[in-house]
Formats: structure tokens, sequence, C-alpha cells
């Protein structure tokens, strides 16, 4: 029988970080959460990708995290569920950054 889990993990304490750590420090966070959580466990590539999406300086306030295991003695496979609360913000932040073309046409 399958079992499914869904966390929300905040990363606030690693937004706090220095330049580029603040990714590692991320991952780090996601690890101490899940092993709070549950056993055994294995990280899909889909958290290490999200995390270090905007390379390690940019790292998102939120994620989600899907668990799931098909059988009860299999460590759980986690992966990261993609929305958009979860990504980091388009243009690195920076406001009209998303605007770039328009202005240049004006």
């Amino acid at each position: 029988m399958a079992e499914d889990k869904n966390y929300w993990v905040s990363l606030r304490k690693a937004a706090r970080g220095h330049g580029d750590k603040k990714a590692a420090k991320a991952i780090r966070l996601v690890k101490a959460y899940l092993s709070r959580r549950v056993e055994e466990y294995k990280l899909d590539e889909s958290v290490n990708l999200l995390l270090w999406s905007g390379g390690g300086g940019r790292i998102p306030k939120k994620i989600q995290l899907h668990l799931s295991r098909d059988k009860s003695d299999e460590p759980w496979k986690v992966s990261a569920r993609v929305t958009e609360r979860g990504l980091p913000a388009a243009g690195g932040g920076k406001p009209g950054a998303d605007e770039v073309g328009e202005k240049g046409e004006q």
C-alpha cells in the first residue's frame, strides 16, 4: 500500500545566511526538518534543483515536499512540488526586471 505525506518547509533561517551560502544552508534545514519527522528518507534531484535554481544566494521562502513510499520498510522518497508559492521571484526580484523589453521599445 502506497503512503504519501506533504509538508511545507519554511526556509526563513536560511535566508538570513550570507551570500552564496544560502542554498547550502537551506539543504541542511530541509534535511534537519525531515529527520525530525521520518526515520529514513532519500532526497530526489528536484529538491536540489529547486533550491539551487536561483544560484547559491537566491532561495525560495518556502518549499513543498512530497514524501512517498510503496512499502512500510522502504525509505521515504522526497520530491519538491513546484508551485507558484515555492518558486523564486522571476527577474532576480528587481523592480521592473520583467519589463526590460517593453522599456527599450518606448
